[in-house]
């Protein structure tokens, strides 16, 4: 599990493409978002994963 600091810097990345990506992003800033998104699922604890079904927005 990551650092809870490390954790909370993933999120406001991701909150931060999706309102790019929300007002016109192009493909760059959604593949960024895919990116960043996996990176912070692959490092949230265990109890994240298990309330959630997918960790990518659809």
């Amino acid at each position: 599990m990551a650092h809870p600091s490390l954790l909370r810097e993933l999120v406001e990345r991701c909150e931060t493409l999706r309102r790019r990506t929300a007002s016109g992003g192009n493909a760059e800033t959604v593949r960024q978002l895919e990116d960043t998104t996996r990176c912070a699922w692959s490092r949230a604890p265990t109890s994240w994963t298990r309330r959630c079904s997918s960790p990518v927005a659809s």
